[in-house]
């Protein structure tokens, strides 16, 4: 520092004594302090992953879901109902609908919930899970089918069941005719399979068409109103015994399966 005896002259400034000031170079205490803070991180870590497991394996409160399914969902065409729509559309255009949910309920074994993916299996690259669902039709057990309307100003469905003629045919097609009945189901919300049994099943609203499955034939119903992006839900059950019908739907032509098509309204 400047020495007041004259300019331009420096004295060294005496070292203080870093033990009467608290000096910070004091590590002493430093491992200590990492030790303990490394303990609470751990402990906080091992209490954020048995929440998280806990949260996995006994499930999330199903209200949330239940609420979340019953929410309005915006419109994706938002303004096209003020369009001038002057084309004609050949009388066989149509879109196909897939189910997105085809599941089984039995009338004997009424809390059995069927499996929501049997096809399922794991492999060295992850799960796999197929898109091929279950359609099974007996004197015991129904089907259940919900598929969502797509697409605008295709508000007029009927549903189909395809049964073409293929060299498996002899898997799935029953020797003697066999009648089973469509019913429309009474929800307007989406269906959780994991969840569905004969016993929580929607209540049947009215019967759609009843149908006489034979060896080689197709099966429509009439045709029925579907607003776009509405769902619709439905459950095929025998009419009268002898009755078994069981197929993998395939999406591939030639289609096999329940089917949901789609016809212009505008």
């Amino acid at each position: 520092m400047l020495s007041p005896h004259g300019r331009g002259r420096y004295e060294a400034v005496k070292e203080e004594d870093s033990s009467e000031n608290g000096s910070v170079g004091d590590d002493s205490q430093s491992p200590q302090r990492q030790a303990y803070f490394t303990i609470i991180t751990c402990l906080i870590a091992i209490l954020c992953t048995v929440a998280n497991a806990s949260f996995t394996l006994l499930g999330s409160p199903k209200a949330h879901i239940e609420d979340a399914a019953i929410l309005r969902r915006p419109s994706q065409f938002i303004g096209l109902d003020r369009a001038n729509f002057s084309r004609e559309y050949a009388l066989d255009f149509h879109i196909k609908a897939f189910p997105s949910v085809l599941t089984q309920i039995s009338r004997v074994e009424r809390n059995k919930v069927f499996e929501d993916d049997p096809k399922r299996r794991f492999t060295r690259f992850g799960t796999i899970s197929p898109d091929d669902k279950h359609f099974v039709v007996t004197e015991e057990i129904s089907t259940i089918a919900q598929f969502r309307a797509r697409d605008y100003g295709m508000e007029n469905c009927q549903l189909k069941l395809s049964l073409p003629h293929t060299e498996a045919q002899e898997d799935y097609i029953p020797e003697d005719p066999i009648k089973m009945t469509v019913w429309r189901l009474q929800t307007s919300t989406w269906l959780n399979p994991r969840l569905l049994s004969f016993n929580t099943r929607p209540a049947r609203e009215a019967a759609v068409v009843t149908w006489t499955v034979d060896r080689g034939a197709n099966a429509t119903s009439p045709m029925f109103l579907c607003s776009s992006d509405s769902l619709q839900s439905f459950e095929i059950a025998c009419e009268s015994g002898p009755c078994s019908l069981e197929l993998w739907q395939d999406k591939e032509e030639p289609i096999i399966g329940l089917v949901m098509l789609q016809y212009p309204s505008l």
